[in-house]
């Protein structure tokens, strides 16, 4: 009597790997250290841009950006995207123009 599991495992070149729809082991572990990361810079950010610059001197941090880099670089996202919005409808609107010239 042949058993299926015997068949597969001889056959085990011509089977490929099961793609299973969950992550890899791997790709758990990168996107957890990528969460302690991130968690870890948005705290060093925040110390940078919520302490007041003698303590930052204190602590001999003396080489960081300005403060007002603090509030500029967060506030360039939404810029961004609201000046792309704008650009994107503005242009829509001009290939939109002649586009009923044959409509009577």
């Amino acid at each position: 009597m042949v058993i299926v599991d015997d068949i597969l495992e001889d056959n085990s070149d011509l089977i490929p790997p099961y793609a299973s729809p969950n992550p890899s082991p791997a790709r758990g572990v990168y996107g957890f250290a990528l969460f302690i990361v991130s968690w870890c810079s948005f705290a060093l950010y925040l110390i940078w841009a919520l302490l007041p610059t003698p303590y930052l001197k204190l602590l001999h941090l003396t080489y960081l950006p300005a403060k007002y880099w603090a509030i500029a670089i967060p506030l360039l996202l939404p810029i961004t995207v609201a000046a792309f919005i704008i650009l994107v409808l503005a242009h829509n609107l001009i290939q939109l123009h002649g586009i009923f010239d044959d409509v009577e």
